[in-house]
C-alpha cells in the first residue's frame, strides 16, 4: 500500500495533491473553477441547447466560504453573504486568483511532494532490510553447509574401505582373511605408489565426519586429509558473530530522522500600504488611483490596532480590538470606524460604522467598511510598502478618535 505525507499546511491553505481552504471547523474544500461558481450563482446564462442530465446541487455553506478564501475575498460564515460577494466579483470580472495565492500553492506543492518521496524511500528501506535469523538457526544453517563437503582419498592397495569409518565400500575379498599387518616402511611406499596408480575415488561425507575411530579398528589413525576436513567442519560458529552485529548496524542507519520544525517566518504588519479602492476613485472622480494610502499600527500598550486613511474628502480613524495576531492572520477582524467629511465637515460615528479587515501572511490587507455615507459599503486592498514611511503615533490615533465624539457634543 503506497504511503503518502501528511497535508502541508500553511495559515488558511493546506495541501495534499491539491489546494484546499480552510473553511473552519475542519470543514476543507478545494477550489472551484469559474465555470462551476457561474453555474451555481447564474444558472440563468447556462446554453439552452445543452440540458444537464442532472441540476447542480446547491453545496453547503462553509463551500461557499472556502470558495472566498481561494479568491482572496473577504470570508464570512454566512452562505447568503458569501454567494453575494462570489457574484459580486463575476459581475465585476474581477473574480480571479490573487497571484501570492499562486505562488504559496506552488511552495505548498514542492513541499509536499518533497516530504511524499521522503516518506516513500523510507518505505522502501523497510521492506528491504533482511529479517533477522536467531544465532542457533544461524550456527545451524552454517553447519549443515560446512558439513556436506567431499573428500578424495587415495588409498594403497589391498586397504579396505568397509574398515574404514565413515567409508562405505564393498570389499571384493568375500574370504573373510583379515589384512595382513605391514610396516610403517612399507606402508608408506604404497601410498607414495597409490597416488599415481590407484584412480581416485570420491565420497561424499556428512555425518560419518564426526564418528571417532574405535579400539576395535584395525587403523587407530584416520587420514590426514579426513581430519583436517573433521576438524574445520565440526567447529561450530560462535555466536554474537561480526556478521549478525553488522545486520543491527544497518538497520539502524536506516530509520529515518526527525525532523527539526521550522521557525515561524517573520512577518511586518505595521506600515504604509498601497491601497486600490473602486468606491473612492467613482465618489471622486479627480482622484489619483497611485495617491491612495493607508496607516496601520500596533498600539501595544492597550494591546489594539490602528488605521487611518485620507481619500480625498474621506478622512476616516478606524479601531480594531482585538486586532489581527500571528494565530489569526487570514481571518477576518470586526472593526469600527469614524469618518470626518473634509469638505462639508460633517462627523459620521455610532453603532452601525463597523466593518472587517483581514491581514495575510504575505503582507496584504483587505477591508471593508459598511453604511458609509453616499457610498454604501466600500471595499480596499493593497500590500504593504517596503519603504519605511512616517507614521502617527498610537496616542495621536487615540486622541483623535476621541476627538470625534467631544466635537459633535461641543465638549
Amino acid at each position: 500500500m503506497a504511503a503518502f505525507a501528511p497535508p502541508v499546511r500553511r495559515g488558511d491553505f493546506l495541501y495534499s495533491s491539491v489546494l484546499y481552504a480552510d473553511a473552519g471547523n475542519g470543514n476543507h474544500h478545494p477550489r472551484a473553477s469559474t465555470a462551476e461558481l457561474v453555474t451555481l450563482l447564474r444558472p440563468e446564462t447556462r446554453s439552452r441547447d445543452v440540458k444537464p442530465t442532472k441540476e447542480a446541487k446547491d453545496p453547503v455553506g462553509h463551500w461557499y466560504t472556502a470558495q472566498l478564501v481561494h479568491y482572496g475575498l473577504p470570508p464570512t460564515k454566512d452562505k447568503n453573504a458569501a454567494k453575494v460577494r462570489l457574484l459580486n466579483a463575476l459581475n465585476s470580472h474581477k473574480l480571479e486568483i490573487l497571484p501570492w495565492i499562486l505562488k504559496l500553492e506552488s511552495d505548498l506543492k514542492n513541499e509536499w511532494e518533497a516530504d511524499n518521496r521522503k516518506a516513500k524511500r523510507g518505505a522502501g528501506a523497510k521492506r528491504s532490510v533482511p529479517a533477522k535469523r536467531s544465532p542457533g538457526k544461524a550456527a545451524q544453517s552454517q553447519f549443515s553447509q560446512t558439513t556436506n563437503v567431499t573428500v578424495n582419498l587415495s588409498l594403497p592397495p589391498g586397504f579396505s574401505m568397509i574398515e574404514q569409518p565413515g567409508v562405505h565400500h564393498t570389499n571384493k575379498n568375500n574370504d573373510g582373511t583379515p589384512p595382513k599387518k605391514q610396516s610403517a616402511k612399507r606402508k608408506q611406499d604404497d601410498d607414495d605408489n597409490a597416488m599415481l596408480q590407484t584412480p581416485i575415488k570420491k565420497s561424499r561425507v556428512k555425518k560419518e565426519l564426526s564418528i571417532a575411530p574405535t579400539a576395535s579398528s584395525p587403523y587407530s589413525s584416520t587420514p590426514r586429509i579426513k581430519q583436517e576436513a573433521s576438524s574445520k567442519t565440526l567447529t561450530p560458529p560462535r555466536i554474537g558473530s561480526g556478521s549478525v552485529k553488522q545486520e543491527k548496524q544497518v538497520t539502524i542507519k536506516r530509520e529515518r530522522a526527525p525532523v527539526t520544525p521550522r521557525p515561524p517566518p517573520t512577518i511586518q504588519l505595521s506600515g504604509t500600504y498601497k491601497i486600490t479602492c473602486p468606491a473612492a476613485l467613482s465618489t471622486f472622480p479627480s482622484l489619483a488611483p497611485s495617491t491612495l494610502r493607508l496607516d496601520l499600527c500596533r498600539d501595544a500598550s492597550r494591546d489594539v490596532w490602528w488605521v487611518t486613511f485620507t481619500f480625498a474628502a474621506w478622512h476616516c480613524v478606524i479601531l480594531m480590538d482585538p486586532g489581527p495576531s500571528f494565530e489569526t492572520l487570514g481571518e477576518p477582524c470586526t472593526l469600527g470606524w469614524r469618518l470626518r467629511d473634509l469638505e462639508n465637515g460633517e462627523l459620521k460615528f455610532g453603532k452601525r460604522c463597523t466593518g472587517e479587515m483581514t491581514c495575510f501572511r504575505d503582507e496584504t490587507i483587505r477591508g471593508s467598511l459598511f453604511n458609509v455615507p453616499g457610498a454604501g459599503m466600500i471595499e480596499f486592498w493593497g500590500p504593504r510598502m517596503k519603504t519605511k514611511g512616517v507614521l502617527r503615533s498610537a496616542d495621536g490615533l487615540k486622541a483623535e478618535w476621541d476627538d470625534f465624539v467631544d466635537e459633535a457634543y461641543g465638549r
